[in-house]
């Protein structure tokens, strides 16, 4: 009976002279890494060193897959002692490419490194929430040192209202590749409109930077979701290969988490969570599903620091439309079916929305854990820096707490992602499941 290399051999036998003659198939390290970007995949032999492959891992975006040895290539493609071949994009490449499933290499998942002690800090898009951002990283101790603006004209303003608001004048950019050569950055914020933040996000990965970026992870209005969940594992494979944090920037997990602390529940399992947010429209479209694609992801966040194993179950999702610009989205979180001593059921409920541009009504977020309901108010610290009171409805206490935007660029700064590429993901997924039940409503 034929192995599975053997299997994959005779197959490649047919389509491996068309290859050659279309040439769609290359070797050689160096001139693979100059046409990187053309590369539909790579193959890597069974036989290759494991500091090669760590390396090829690091080197290249594209998929990778291990299959074959040297002596097979060498049968196959005529290339003597070879242990890495890279095709280009062509329907030959795909027809081999579906040869390889479940042959794919995915590096480590990063979600802690060590930081220079004072990283050098870029924001991509320092005028709005952006500039809150930048003012947590100096004050989590590191330098921010440049800034890309969309033009001229608003970089000269945000190096102005950045100076007041630092103390030090800040270089700004208006194009990416020169501020990424300029400035040198050990991390690069991206807070720029989501349909620019897979190819930001990826230009500083490649260019050797650690990436925060502002929710919803990913998200183009013209791609299918299947592009973004494609796009989404490429940034996240590009980041651990080359032993980069990735993460997702979203408060509200820190909320929920300081929410559990102080709940009192202990090691009782939540088994119920409603959370509510609802904001002025401001800049934003009208309607029900714009309002969940710019805050829905905040309030998944929060169900992704309570679920931990549990993932959510698409048939129990339920839509609701309390308003023309709200959505109140049901559905349950479970474990896996083959866990033997799985947690309970978890039964959520998120309202997010838009409120009239003109009211006068504060944000309004709230948090149910079991019985427990938190409110959440903006308040300062003792220094007169912005923080976050916690309301507790049913025992009648307030705390307060640090921002938690603060906390969660802290942790960051000092190396570790408390939202990483795989909570982005999961994140990514459910807010599309939703988004697409509200398109197919409204």
């Amino acid at each position: 009976m034929k192995n599975e290399n053997e299997s994959l051999f005779d197959s490649l036998t047919h389509l491996a002279p068309f290859t050659l003659r279309a040439r769609v198939v290359s070797t050689g390290r160096e001139k693979l890494l100059q046409h990187r970007n053309q590369l539909a995949f790579l193959v890597v032999t069974e036989d290759i060193s494991e500091n090669s492959r760590r390396e090829i891992l690091r080197d290249f975006p594209c998929p990778i897959y291990q299959a074959l040895t040297a002596e097979q290539v060498d049968a196959l493609f005529h290339f003597h002692n070879t242990k890495l071949l890279g095709f280009a994009r062509n329907a030959l490449s795909s027809q081999i490419q579906q040869l390889l499933k479940g042959r794919r290499l995915v590096a480590p998942s990063v979600e802690e490194v060590t930081m220079p002690e004072n990283p050098k800090v870029v924001v991509l898009g320092a005028s709005g929430v952006g500039r809150h951002h930048a003012n947590w990283w100096e004050r989590a101790g590191a330098q921010v040192v440049g800034f890309l603006g969309s033009s001229a004209e608003s970089v000269a303003r945000t190096e102005t209202s950045l100076a007041t608001l630092l103390g030090h004048p800040v270089k700004g950019h208006d194009n990416l590749e020169r501020l990424l050569q300029h400035a040198a950055p050990d991390i690069v914020d991206v807070c720029l409109p989501p349909a620019l933040h897979f190819r930001t996000a990826r230009a500083a990965l490649l260019a050797g930077c650690h990436v925060l970026c502002e929710k919803p992870f990913l998200y183009d209005a013209t791609l299918p979701p299947a592009v973004l969940h494609r796009q989404c594992d490429e940034l996240i494979e590009l980041a651990n290969a080359r032993n980069r944090l990735l993460g997702m920037c979203s408060q509200y997990f820190e909320v929920i988490r300081q929410c559990l602390a102080l709940s009192g529940l202990g090691d009782q399992p939540v088994t119920r969570l409603e959370a509510t947010l609802l904001t002025p429209i401001r800049n934003h479209a009208p309607g029900a599903l714009s309002s969940w694609l710019d805050l829905g992801a905040h309030l998944l966040a929060a169900v992704q620091g309570v679920a931990l194993t549990r993932h959510l179950r698409p048939d129990t999702i339920q839509l609701e439309f309390p308003a023309s610009n709200q959505v109140t989205a049901r559905f349950d979180c479970t474990d896996r079916s083959d866990n033997p001593s799985p947690p309970p059921p978890l039964e959520c409920r998120l309202t997010v929305g838009h409120l009239p541009a003109n009211t006068q009504s504060p944000n309004q977020r709230i948090f149910r854990l079991n019985e427990t309901v938190f409110a959440a108010h903006n308040a300062q610290d003792d220094d007169g820096l912005f923080a976050l009171e916690l309301q507790d409805l049913v025992h009648a206490k307030s705390h307060h707490i640090p921002d938690p935007m603060r906390t969660l660029i802290d942790a960051f700064s000092h190396g570790r992602a408390l939202l990483p590429g795989r909570f982005a993901a999961q994140n990514l997924s459910w807010l599309m499941k939703i988004a697409q039940g509200i398109a197919s409503k409204t």
